[in-house]
């Protein structure tokens, strides 16, 4: 781990003075007012432990591997209330390296707090998982929202008071260009501004397998990035980072699936 730590830093500082890309900001996240109705249209579902435990989503409890969770989203939450940011992307450099998990998980945590509220869409429409990792109901699936085919509470649900999920179903081809269409980019919009959420995260496709990542990043404020341990190359890693900071700001690398000894377990991950 100390040597992709070192890596990641090595490579991070050959890239310092570079200018960042121009985004408009987002207004800060703390306290936004949801809006109420929309919220309460959308059918609160039951979660269950022993499934999420079943798929390593440890952040809807407390205990050891949740406290991991909520030290990333507190880490990530300060960084974007002083940027004043409200949407991040979770990517990955290529598939299999948990970012759908560490997507859900950091959703879940965020939720934890009260005064907040978030969003978790899903565009992987690649290989979608989240609905499979969460154990939600079939046939949820908010690119029919996006193109004008469904209702927000058709295919969203509650898992909490203040999170809302919104999954898709797998799309084929044409993935990247979906994305990039300016008429379902403005659809999300609205549909976020409908919501109003303190924070929205994506759960995007893997940067590898095509340019669905790079062609959206610019409709977010900041992105995450998620390597598996004894997976993920450090130049791939690096690749992945170097491709994302052209488009948006990197919060920092989470390294996935790591393991170690540690007062509270051998699983987890590293946050650099």
């Amino acid at each position: 781990m100390e040597r992709i730590q070192s890596a990641i830093a090595k490579a991070r500082a050959a890239r310092e003075g570079q200018p960042s890309p121009e985004r408009p900001r987002s207004s800060a996240p703390q306290k936004v007012e949801r809006k109420l109705d929309a919220w309460s249209d959308i059918p609160m579902v039951e979660l269950k432990p022993k499934h999420l435990r079943a798929h390593r989503i440890a952040a809807f409890e407390s205990g050891a591997p949740a406290a991991e969770f909520d030290r990333l989203r507190t880490r990530v939450l300060q960084r974007m209330q002083t940027e004043g940011w409200r949407r991040v992307a979770i990517v990955s450099p290529g598939p299999r390296n948990g970012k759908s998990t560490v997507a859900a998980n950091f959703a879940l945590s965020l939720a934890k707090q009260s005064h907040l509220s978030g969003l978790l869409v899903e565009l992987d429409l690649r290989r979608p998982s989240l609905g499979g990792l969460l154990g939600l109901p079939g046939g949820l699936d908010v690119t029919r929202v996006l193109k004008g085919e469904g209702a927000v509470v058709d295919h969203m649900v509650r898992l909490r008071d203040n999170l809302i999920v919104a999954p898709s179903s797998p799309m084929g081809s044409g993935t990247a260009e979906f994305l990039q269409d300016p008429e379902n980019v403005a659809a999300l919009n609205r549909m976020i501004d409908e919501l109003t959420p303190s924070i929205t995260v994506f759960d995007m496709p893997p940067l590898g397998v095509g340019d669905d990542v790079i062609g959206f990043l610019a409709n977010v404020d900041c992105a995450l990035i998620v390597a598996a341990a004894g997976q993920t190359s450090i130049a791939e890693i690096d690749t992945c980072e170097r491709e994302v900071a052209e488009r948006t700001s990197v919060l920092g690398v989470v390294l996935n699936k790591c393991r170690y000894e540690s007062k509270q377990g051998e699983y987890g991950y590293g946050y650099y």
